[in-house]
């Protein structure tokens, strides 16, 4: 059974990335820093900014220690924070090429960063900017409602639906709206933009024929099929699992609030068919 999901995601995941345009893929793993097309902007000549970092160790301004290693390959885009204060002012951004959403897409990203404390006025931004060229946050660690650091441990995807039809850059800055330097340190890896338009709601004839509502989703979803559902995986659009539910029935409600904003794949089990795969957009 795990051999087969994994060669079915593996299809599903392939489509996402390939048969459907991937708009930008970037790992950090070049010799070129920032990578062709990209751009580095420091608004206060700080020697403290973003650079291609291999797995390093970093210290918070509370002195707690942490080993910091890339989720895939040796590289990463790395800001470490300027804790000796020599440079003053932290205000450092890391930009992409101009990418043509002319599909709607999804933004997809690893990172090492603080969640959940804004009153210290740190910002690990993502903001796009748009055809009226203006810059907008899209997401910021600091503003999550959750206290915590993610260690790579969950991506985060941000949905570009409403830019589709533009050209865009996608940057990434962090920064201290009091003019101090940052309090922790901040890293991003496996940065893509996915068009997610021609996702299959199954694999095949054969597959579980079901149905699951509402999508998009804020907290609970409802699952249904005609044949009895053994089990309900949920993975990220990096393929990390992030939910499973035990289910032996036909119909479920599931509790996906915990789950940040972005894009899943649903994968709804059955003893007699193959699994019926759909991707669901979290709110």
């Amino acid at each position: 059974m795990k051999k087969l999901f994994f060669t079915l995601f593996a299809i599903v995941i392939g489509t996402i990335t390939f048969a459907q345009n991937t708009m930008l893929s970037e790992g950090f793993e070049g010799q070129q820093f920032p990578p062709s097309g990209w751009t580095k902007e420091t608004i206060n000549m700080s020697m403290y900014t973003w650079f291609r970092g291999a797995a390093l160790y970093t210290t918070d301004w509370w002195g707690i220690q942490y080993h910091v290693v890339p989720p895939e390959g040796i590289r990463m885009a790395a800001l470490e924070s300027d804790l000796n204060e020599e440079w003053g002012p932290q205000d450092e951004s890391l930009i992409t090429p101009m990418i043509a959403v002319d599909r709607p897409a999804v933004l997809t990203f690893e990172t090492f960063c603080q969640y959940g404390h804004p009153e210290y006025r740190d910002h690990y931004e993502v903001d796009v900017l748009d055809a009226t060229n203006s810059w907008n946050t899209l997401w910021d660690g600091a503003e999550q409602p959750a206290v915590w650091l993610n260690q790579f441990e969950e991506p985060v995807s941000i949905d570009l639906s409403p830019y589709q039809g533009q050209s865009i850059k996608i940057r990434f800055r962090g920064y201290n709206d009091a003019g101090e330097v940052l309090t922790y340190s901040w890293f991003i890896d496996n940065v893509k933009v996915i068009a997610t338009d021609t996702v299959p709601n199954s694999v095949n004839e054969t597959a579980l024929q079901a149905s699951v509502y509402p999508n998009p989703v804020k907290q609970m979803m409802t699952v249904k099929s005609a044949n009895e559902i053994q089990h309900i995986s949920i993975h990220n659009l990096l393929g990390v699992k992030v939910k499973e539910f035990i289910v032996n029935d036909m119909e479920a409600v599931i509790d996906l609030s915990e789950l940040t904003t972005g894009m899943y794949l649903i994968t709804l089990w059955s003893d007699k068919n193959q699994p019926y795969i759909k991707i669901i957009n979290k709110l």
